[in-house]
């Protein structure tokens, strides 16, 4: 059943997702970067 669930999903709807929760991530890794060490920067 869950295999048909995800196929019934389609790529296009996806790909922003994971590219949105990746951009979101990235942004939390600088400013946690920026935070932890800001001598650094």
């Amino acid at each position: 059943m869950m295999s048909e669930t995800a196929t019934q999903i389609p790529i296009t709807a996806i790909i922003p997702m994971l590219t949105a929760i990746g951009d979101r991530s990235w942004e939390q890794f600088k400013l946690s970067k920026l935070i932890l060490l800001p001598s650094t920067v």
